[in-house]
């Protein structure tokens, strides 16, 4: 989401981030009448002791809590929204609790925290501060039955989305875990998944998943009929390699993480590039694999930066 100071954003048709300093060390990214600015970083030590191994998916809670799930070290880490450590959360195994290669954690409005407990094959729902309360399927082909499950996105009335990454589907479930609605199947036609990895939804009710093995974003209606779709493979504006991570603002704009290029795109409602920015490197405003985006009200666009173990802030003002 945007701050209402950000709205003009929407209306820019072009935006051509460019490098300031394209020897790497530059930390403004900006056009003539946008500038983006890198604010800080975090990773890979967070606090003594406790260090990103594989930071991947990230959102930020109604209270501004942010949640990375970091799926080697099997932890969900706690930040303020100056990425300044607060906590972490679990450890590795398979009871309640703990994780095995978690890839995402989403705040509810119940202010319970939601985990993709990925190699566990589960969504495991816990209190803020690790206690666990209960937990939404276990491993099978779709109905509930999770393979793989890699980024939640809430809709209305606490219904939740999943990314059900090795049925190739989208899962629909209400408040109490029980199905709804499935998207797709295995495939490279309209409406078909091979990885669905990341999911999120418009202020419309639109649907947006991105479909990682076919190196694209497809769009799909309130009710699951397929809409559109856009990308394809490549490096070129408007394809992606391996796109991982999507986050949409109120005002309709679709950044998406397109990991195999090293870079965050930028895309209308409609699907038509805008921008991108980032570039494969170690030095502020570089990636390496960025995986998962997300966006502040206030206007500030995180981005995980995995291969780098880092997350890295950015604040977006219009000139």
């Amino acid at each position: 989401m945007l701050a209402p100071s950000m709205r003009s954003l929407a209306a820019i048709s072009i935006l051509a981030f460019i490098l300031v300093n394209p020897s790497g060390v530059a930390q403004v990214l900006k056009s003539s009448n946008l500038e983006l600015r890198l604010v800080r970083q975090v990773g890979p030590e967070l606090a003594e002791g406790v260090v990103m191994a594989g930071p991947f998916g990230i959102s930020i809670s109604a209270s501004a809590t942010i949640y990375v799930a970091d799926d080697l070290a099997h932890q969900i880490y706690v930040l303020d929204t100056e990425l300044r450590y607060l906590r972490s959360i679990g450890k590795h195994g398979a009871n309640a609790g703990e994780f095995s290669y978690p890839d995402d954690a989403v705040e509810g409005a119940d202010g319970l925290l939601y985990v993709a407990d990925t190699g566990n094959n589960r969504v495991q729902i816990i209190r803020p501060d690790g206690r666990h309360i209960r937990t939404v399927s276990r491993f099978g082909w779709l109905r509930t039955r999770f393979r793989n499950p890699r980024a939640i996105k809430f809709g209305t009335a606490g219904q939740f989305y999943v990314a059900d990454w090795g049925n190739h589907a989208i899962q629909l479930l209400d408040v109490h875990g029980r199905l709804i609605m499935t998207l797709g199947g295995h495939g490279t036609g309209p409406g078909e998944f091979d990885g669905p990895i990341d999911v999120d939804t418009d202020a419309a009710g639109r649907i947006f998943v991105v479909d990682h093995g076919n190196h694209r974003v497809q769009i799909f209606d309130e009710s699951g009929q397929f809409v559109s779709q856009f990308g394809t493979y490549g490096s070129a504006a408007g394809q992606f390699k391996h796109p991982s991570g999507i986050a949409i603002t109120a005002d309709g704009l679709v950044f998406v993480a397109d990991t195999g290029n090293h870079r965050v795109q930028v895309f209308s409602s409609g699907g038509q590039p805008l921008s991108q920015f980032g570039r494969l490197g170690e030095g502020p405003t570089e990636f390496l694999e960025a995986s998962d985006i997300a966006v502040h009200k206030n206007g500030d666009v995180y981005v995980v930066d995995k291969g780098n173990h880092r997350v890295q802030q950015f604040r977006a003002t219009v000139q």
